[in-house]
């Protein structure tokens, strides 16, 4: 046996066993996940928020659709589709001002107008050949003078890089709302236990101070929570208990107390 592990060297890779496919669709995932972990941030919505979809292209499908519950897992959408760019997003000629000044000078708003207002296929055009004629002048790519922006014809965000396009359709739903209040109950009644630092399956109780809606919400998943959390019936109210903290749960306030000891509050 070897003196140390340590004293050791890398063992070398066999060049013969590497799947070089899964590899490049490996990669494929990645950009998709780095894309929409953009748009989360992007619309503000933290990832522990579920969301209804997540677009990207037809194209990519045989690589992706394998990939799809590892994508929604990860990105925490309900589901994967898949689409054409120019059924979720329409193109803008976005100019950069500094430099069509530069450029033109007091022709800045003449110039800015008009690209507002360009048709579809002069946009198409500026994407293919990297110039445009606006109001009688170049607008050059190359030059810096403008670039094609993507906007979202559907409620949420869409993002478009030489590699593909993402889209991360962002509206909430009842049914998604209450999801997420769900998962965030769940996280800081999680990290409450950590912080008291429970056994790993030691049932504890929990007191909740909350408005009605979000009483409901919990009574509605009680099961479910209690189950992950490993909690007696849930006190609703103050209780004694080995820590209380005040949390914001998606705009909501909410007072947790934890116990590990029966609780001696009513059970509603």
């Amino acid at each position: 046996a070897p003196e140390s592990v340590h004293l050791c060297d890398f063992p070398v890779a066999d060049e013969a066993l590497i799947d070089r496919t899964l590899l490049a669709e490996m990669d494929e995932v990645l950009h998709v996940v780095e894309a929409g972990r953009f748009l989360r941030n992007e619309s503000k919505i933290k990832t522990r928020q579920p969301l209804s979809a997540l677009y990207v292209p037809t194209a990519k499908r045989g690589v992706l659709e394998k990939f799809a519950e590892v994508l929604c897992d990860e990105l925490n959408v309900k589901q994967l589709v898949f689409t054409e760019l120019a059924e979720i997003a329409r193109p803008e000629l976005y100019l950069n001002l500094k430099e069509v000044g530069r450029a033109y000078g007091k022709l800045v708003p003449q110039l800015n107008q008009a690209a507002k207002q360009a048709t579809p296929a002069l946009v198409q055009q500026f994407a293919e050949t990297g110039q445009v004629e606006l109001a009688g002048h170049v607008i050059s790519q190359a030059a810096g003078h403008a670039e094609v922006r993507y906007h979202a014809i559907f409620p949420g965000l869409v993002t478009v890089s030489p590699r593909g396009f993402v889209g991360l359709n962002t509206e909430l739903t009842p049914e998604l709302v209450e999801e997420g209040y769900v998962r965030e109950l769940i996280s800081k009644m999680q990290m409450m236990r950590k912080e008291v630092d429970y056994g790993v399956t030691q049932r504890v109780t929990f007191a909740v101070q909350a408005d009605d809606e979000l009483w409901a919400v919990l009574r509605r998943h009680e099961a479910a929570i209690r189950q992950t959390v490993l909690a007696e019936p849930f006190v609703l109210g103050p209780m004694d208990g080995d820590l209380t903290k005040e949390w914001d749960v998606n705009g909501k306030r909410v007072v947790l107390t934890v116990s590990g000891s029966p609780a001696q509050a009513r059970v509603q």
